[in-house]
């Protein structure tokens, strides 16, 4: 409302007004409050509105804290924690562990093992000490591969490679079969036998 527009309707048409008649239409119009500005007795109506809704918004979340509050009554938080820490650290100890059987077991079969299972139990792997390289490779293991690969004791474990021995064949040393007759090396060689053995058969 605009202050003329509110002057007008507290004193009406009268250009003047004395004391009493401007005590008179005040005490007769409710909408009229006199306040002193310098005790702080005046509040803006959009201050007055926000600070409300920060009132309501302030309630509200201090509900719904002591309501989260009340779901942990008699639950020791600080047990919580330290159990989550041991199964964060459990998880952690068996993902390294799978990674580690998975290396050993990829490195041994490339390697030749007979039996992956028996070779791996020979292999001493400190899990809280091993460490993967940048290629993903587990450090040391291929030295521990070799090392079994050699030792008397368990190369058996491994297939070993062998080369095949081939023998020569001299065409003039002939052939002899099971009965010690030796077989013509040549054309001439096996008439002449033929003619022979016709010969002593008459």
């Amino acid at each position: 409302m605009e202050l003329l527009e509110f002057l007008t309707g507290l004193f009406g048409e009268n250009q003047t007004i004395t004391l009493d008649d401007l005590k008179t239409a005040v005490s007769q119009n409710k909408d009229v409050k006199f306040v002193d500005l310098k005790d702080g007795g005046y509040v803006d109506a959009g201050k007055y509105n926000d600070v409300v809704k920060d009132l309501n918004t302030a309630n509200q979340t201090i509900n719904t804290l002591q309501n989260t509050a009340k779901t942990y009554e008699g639950v020791d938080v600080m047990g919580l924690q330290t159990e989550l820490a041991q199964l964060k650290d459990k998880y952690d100890q068996d993902i390294k562990q799978q990674k580690i059987d998975a290396a050993i077991a990829l490195a041994l079969t490339k390697a030749g093992a007979i039996n992956v299972k028996a070779a791996k139990a020979l292999l001493e792997i400190d899990p809280e000490k091993a460490e993967f390289d940048g290629n993903g490779e587990l450090k040391g293991l291929t030295e521990k591969l070799e090392a079994l690969k050699t030792a008397e004791d368990s190369k058996m474990l491994f297939q070993q490679a062998t080369k095949p021995e081939i023998k020569g064949f001299d065409p003039a040393e002939g052939i002899t079969d099971t009965d010690g007759i030796q077989e013509p090396a040549t054309l001439a060689e096996a008439i002449k036998l033929s003619l022979s053995a016709q010969s002593d058969a008459n």
